[in-house]
């Protein structure tokens, strides 16, 4: 970037770069040194040069400030470039970087005029300065002759006339002597014409750098380059907001600027188009305050400077089509109009009683509490994430009749409400998903990934969860797939209540009558005591229990000769295992695994490398099967 000619021993010059990351982010700058070469030679120095990273708590942005009569290596007629020495980004190496290109009163040449164009010249200011337009054609021979003229007409005599012109040019100049006028020879009278536009040049040369930026706005000059730095930002050239300012003035060149942000969109607006650009950063330093749109804006760049927190967008119902907003807190409801980008923003409820109501492309956004999307459009949510802690949910609830909610790479709690038998629901990613009670059971939901799924309708009919994993739907697989197996060994397999149903009835049958069990155990208490046996304690019932089961001849242990017996540990693939091998195959399946693409196995106790049995799953990446294979 060329800085611009300075005059020489300016103390305050320099400029502001970005630096930024390998995907072109801005990206703090760390460890920074930069140095300044004469373009003329290789010397350089890093006398008068100080570098501010992160320049006003600006991640990326940072200033170089020069003072060039800080030593003699700063002089005129020289070019000079500023390059990074040393420092990184994003822990990649900078150093050799150019920034930037100056010079020191290295661009007027001089005067080359001849004496014949400052004749002309002259006789052009001269016809300017209401000279006769005939006097300003006039050859030099003429011009003699009424030079002669003239000076008869002051007394010079008529022989005069007769002169020659180098007596003619002394009288001339005696003459204007007379009338105060100090007279030279045409030499030096060019050489003090261009001693006096000498003499002016340091003049014209202050008052360029001093003149107000506000007047040179024209794109494609060199004053709208030297204006439009002053706009510079993370992004480009854009204006500047401070949403708790008071300045609504549109100047060009001196509103809109870092340093005398504006404070409404509209202002913004009205100096964005003047500059060309359709960037607008938001800055808050006293915030956090509240940015109200009042009319449409599409295809404007918002992109806010700091906690976007601090920096809050209100919608206000206005068509914002087209428009990307970055690093910002949106709320309110959008007008009518196209889809509208946001990226890395939070997305939040309306403050009072309004609604935040989107038709957006939403990148990398946190959901805080609840949000409208008009699904009479498709809206798509990519990488965005709950702002909720704890075990609550934002809520995404749908206000269109119908329409598609595209969710990816989800992470977090979610919770639907108001979706239509109309609407087509995708969501994939991982943590919670809650249906709402006011959800249609008959809204088309695929669910992807890894989540648990609350259910708080009357049953969600069309929901598609082939592909979705959690511990509910394994534990099922492995409960039914355990039955099977069982049940393949020969061993009737049921369910706990209809285990609990037949206990009830082997007991009735032994004469105990059944009900709870609650109920249950009283009986067993008074049908021991029928059979002489003191209850108390769950523990002295148990062993008076095994003495009333031994007096009916049943063999008994205690619970601990029952729990405590070591069993030998065995793995069989035969269709008649025992029942240790059964217990020790399942610890095996749920305790120590390992999955490689559709193979699954489980290894024994203690171990992380001997196989104790290996199952095929149907699918390497969305499993809902798998059978025993070794």
């Amino acid at each position: 970037m060329y800085l611009g000619d300075f005059k020489e021993d300016t103390t305050n010059a320099g400029g502001l770069f970005t630096s930024r990351n390998t995907t072109g982010e801005a990206s703090a700058l760390t460890s920074g040194l930069i140095a300044c070469y004469k373009m003329s030679s290789t010397i350089e120095t890093t006398a008068g040069l100080t570098l501010t990273s992160t320049f006003d708590n600006r991640v990326g942005l940072n200033r170089v400030q020069m003072d060039l009569s800080s030593t003699a290596f700063y002089a005129a007629s020289e070019e000079y470039g500023i390059v990074l020495t040393q420092g990184t980004v994003n822990g990649v190496s900078v150093a050799g970087e150019t920034l930037f290109h100056f010079s020191i009163s290295n661009r007027y040449q001089g005067s080359t005029h001849t004496s014949t164009d400052v004749f002309d010249q002259a006789k052009n200011a001269i016809s300017t300065l209401g000279v006769t337009t005939a006097a300003s054609t006039h050859t030099s021979t003429d011009i003699f002759d009424q030079a002669k003229n003239a000076l008869s007409t002051y007394g010079v005599t008529t022989a005069a006339s007769t002169h020659t012109s180098t007596d003619v040019f002394d009288q001339s100049k005696n003459a204007l002597s007379t009338y105060g006028v100090s007279t030279h020879t045409s030499t030096n009278i060019f050489d003090q014409a261009k001693n006096a536009i000498s003499t002016q040049l340091s003049t014209i040369s202050d008052a360029v750098w001093e003149e107000a930026q506000s007047g040179h706005v024209t794109n494609g000059t060199m004053g709208a380059a030297a204006y439009r730095a002053a706009y510079m930002g993370p992004m480009g050239v854009g204006v500047y907001i401070n949403i708790s300012g008071a300045n609504t003035n549109t100047v060009a060149g001196t509103d809109g600027t870092v340093a005398n942000p504006v404070s409404t969109v509209a202002a913004a607006k009205t100096i964005a188009d003047a500059l060309g650009t359709k960037f607008i950063y938001l800055i808050d330093p006293a915030g956090p305050g509240i940015l109200q749109f009042t009319a449409a804006m599409n295809q404007y760049h918002f992109y806010g400077i700091g906690d976007p927190t601090n920096k809050i967008i209100d919608f206000a119902s206005q068509n914002v089509g087209d428009s990307l907003f970055q690093n910002l807190n949106v709320r309110g409801p959008m007008g009518t109009g196209n889809r509208a980008t946001l990226i890395d923003c939070e997305i939040q409820e309306e403050i009072g009683a309004g609604v935040t109501t989107l038709h957006a492309l939403c990148i990398r956004c946190g959901l805080v509490d609840e949000v409208t999307f008009d699904t009479s459009n498709d809206n798509v949510l990519d990488g965005c994430y709950s702002m909720v802690a704890g075990g609550g949910a934002p809520i995404i609830r749908a206000s269109g009749a119908a329409g598609t909610l595209s969710i990816r790479h989800y992470s977090g709690g979610l919770e639907f409400a108001s979706l239509s038998a109309s609407h087509k629901v995708s969501v994939e990613g991982q943590g919670q998903i809650i249906f709402g009670a006011s959800c249609n059971v008959n809204a088309e939901v695929v669910v992807r990934g890894h989540f648990t799924v609350t259910d708080n309708t009357a049953g969600m009919s069309n929901f598609t969860e082939a592909a979705l994993i959690n511990m509910t739907k394994i534990d099922t697989s492995v409960f039914d797939n355990s039955k099977s197996a069982i049940s393949t060994a020969g061993v009737s397999t049921h369910t706990s209540t209809d285990i609990f149903d037949q206990s009830k009835n082997a007991i009735s049958t032994l004469g105990v009558s059944t009900h709870t069990s609650t109920n249950i155990f009283d009986q067993a208490k008074n049908a021991l005591t029928t059979k002489g046996v003191s209850t108390h304690t769950s523990t002295n019932i148990f062993d008076q229990s095994k003495n009333a089961l031994t007096t009916y001849g049943v063999s008994t242990h205690t619970a601990a000769e029952v729990m405590t017996a070591a069993m030998t540990e065995s793995y069989t693939t035969a269709a008649t295992p025992t029942p240790a091998q059964l217990l020790f195959e399942t610890n095996a399946l749920l305790a120590q695994f390992a999955i490689a693409s559709t193979v699954y196995t489980a290894y024994q106790r203690g171990s992380t490398v001997t196989a104790a049995a290996t199952w095929e799953l149907n699918d390497s990446t969305s499993p809902t099967a798998l059978k025993r294979t070794g």
